[in-house]
């Protein structure tokens, strides 16, 4: 695990990092459409592995970005005058 960041160190999160915010009616509405997936259909088999590929992208992306430096992407006025 990355370490943790100092500034967040004693905050609770509100919302997830990179997660698009909807309301609760519609997250309800949209968990209502969705049609239960069997784990043990072998048919389901490739929609399981682009599943877990997915989650294991997404987390990476969070770890990389609490990997790096605070101020990792901001370029110093020293670095400019050169």
């Amino acid at each position: 695990m990355p370490p943790a960041k100092s500034e967040t160190l004693f905050q609770m999160n509100t919302t997830g990092k990179n997660r698009n915010t909807i309301s609760k009616t519609a997250e309800k509405d949209l968990l209502k459409e969705q049609k239960p997936i069997d784990v043990n259909d072998p048919r389901n088999e490739e929609i399981l592995k682009n599943i877990r590929k997915m989650k294991n992208d997404y987390l990476q992306k969070l770890l990389d970005l609490d990997s790096k430096y605070q101020l990792h992407d901001i370029q110093s006025f020293r670095h400019k005058l050169m």
